[in-house]
């Protein structure tokens, strides 16, 4: 048990237990309502956490390094897969909260253009009193006490309560974090405009901002500014042909600059045809349970918009979660070596930990626990953030010609087990296997893999037979 990886196998199947009951609960009933891939439904719930959860915590991971637990997350599915519904129903509190808190700022900025125009009129007259002043040859320290005054008293403008944002541009997106609310959410169902917009064009920024690093934005026609301590949740649902072109035309330079590596993307398998109306009616009071929480979240951020401050919960790991977390980064780590599971991936390898730690930190607040990460809230989120590392895979590392043909074989074994059971001789496999395999030289490489793979065992029987035998 000492030497038991960390990791989970690559190629496992989806985590389908989520020990994080108000999450789970949400996630299953949507699935089963609207009848969406689980692994959409999951992200679709993701962005929400994150996005209501970026402003109030961080994360302390295990080495001592505070960083955000915001998340960049894609979905590549096509049109029918009911993104848009999934979206929706996850998001709901967030839509409803902003449109109240639009009509409160609509009046506050009423107030404040009332009471700005009174204080320019206020100033203009001072400055009048103090050119009077300077012409009679009168003494202007009183007069310029009141004018600084004045300016101290100047009203602030109102601060817009905005999250979400769709296809915008990056001034408009970075001006609205720095004006409003300095945490928000990227988010689109339908994402090919904002993949081939400027804000996507701006890799280091996007990069910067997922790091909790400074923003400067440098304008001529107006006052530069920083954008410190901001927080930005990225989600993109996007159909495969707009993901194909985009890759395509720009793929290359995105990842070469880090964005990707960044990402938890999938592509999961439609369901289209397969969705059999069960019932008439569906209850929705889990996704209510979780609109609620997501709404007690909302109102804390709008407290800490009040009061100006960015003073954020920090999130730990219990002692045991530190330890796994520190055996899942090692293992991370050396996979990254020639011949390791991420040696074609090492850019979204080196950031899998960090966005293993922002999993757990997130659905740990989410569901409201008093204390530290536990281990089961980790375990969990290594074997999902792992499942997105083999969708990354799949997505942006083309395979190599050992992964097709060690397919190839695997899936006649299986094939043929349906008939013949699991076992074969090798001697069999070399005389009856796929037409291209029947040479020893070229075989007994791609069993070697299989069995790295953990995909077959190799036993040896009576009198030197070798027997192949599927590990399932």
């Amino acid at each position: 048990m000492a030497n038991q990886s960390a990791l989970p196998e690559p190629g496992c199947e989806y985590p389908l237990f989520i020990p994080a009951p108000i999450f789970a609960a949400a996630v299953d009933e949507v699935e089963v309502n609207i009848k969406a891939p689980r692994s959409l439904v999951i992200s679709g719930a993701l962005t929400a956490i994150s996005l209501v959860s970026q402003g109030l915590i961080d994360v302390l991971k295990p080495n001592n390094q505070v960083v955000p637990v915001s998340l960049m997350l894609a979905t590549i599915a096509d049109s029918g897969d009911r993104k848009s519904t999934a979206q929706d129903a996850l998001l709901k509190s967030v839509r409803s909260f902003e449109v109240g808190r639009d009509d409160e700022y609509k009046r506050d900025m009423v107030r404040w253009k009332a009471g700005l125009a009174i204080w320019e009129q206020g100033k203009k007259e001072l400055l009048k009193s103090i050119s009077k002043a300077y012409r009679d040859d009168f003494d202007t320290s009183s007069i310029e006490s009141k004018i600084m005054e004045h300016e101290n008293n100047k009203p602030e403008k109102p601060r817009r309560f905005r999250m979400l944002y769709d296809d915008t541009t990056p001034q408009a997106l970075f001006l609205g974090m720095y004006e409003g609310l300095p945490t928000a959410g990227l988010i689109s169902d339908e994402a090919s405009g904002i993949l081939n917009g400027r804000t996507f064009r701006d890799f280091p920024k996007l990069n910067t901002i997922w790091s909790g690093g400074v923003i400067a934005v440098d304008r001529t026609s107006s006052e530069s500014y920083r954008l410190d301590e901001a927080r930005l949740t990225v989600s993109l649902m996007v159909q495969e042909k707009n993901f194909i072109d985009y890759l395509s035309r720009k793929g290359e330079l995105s990842r070469g600059a880090g964005l990707w590596a960044r990402f938890l993307i999938c592509k999961p398998d439609s369901i289209r045809g397969t969705r059999v109306m069960e019932s008439f009616s569906s209850s929705w009071q889990r996704t209510t349970d979780f609109n609620v929480r997501v709404s007690e979240l909302l109102e804390r951020n709008a407290r800490f918009q009040a009061q100006a401050t960015s003073c954020r919960e920090r999130i730990k790991f219990t002692p045991a979660a530190s330890a796994l977390w520190m055996k899942v980064f090692n293992e991370i780590e050396v996979g990254m070596r020639e011949g390791g599971r991420f040696e074609r991936m090492p850019d979204f390898a080196s950031k899998l930990a960090d966005n293993i730690a922002r999993v757990a930190a997130l659905l740990h607040f989410f569901e409201g626990e008093e204390g530290d990460i536990p281990i089961e809230i980790l375990e969990f989120s290594v074997s999902l953030c792992c499942w997105f590392a083999d969708e990354f895979k799949k997505i942006f590392v083309p395979p190599v010609q050992i992964e097709v043909d060690a397919d190839e074989l695997y899936q006649w074994l299986v094939t043929r087990k349906r008939v013949r059971g699991r076992e074969i001789d090798k001697n069999d496999l070399l005389q009856y296997g796929p037409n291209r395999m029947r040479k020893k030289e070229v075989l007994s490489p791609i069993l070697d893999y299989l069995v790295s793979a953990k995909k077959i065992i190799i036993h040896e029987r009576r009198l030197g037979r070798m027997v192949v035998r599927i590990n399932d």
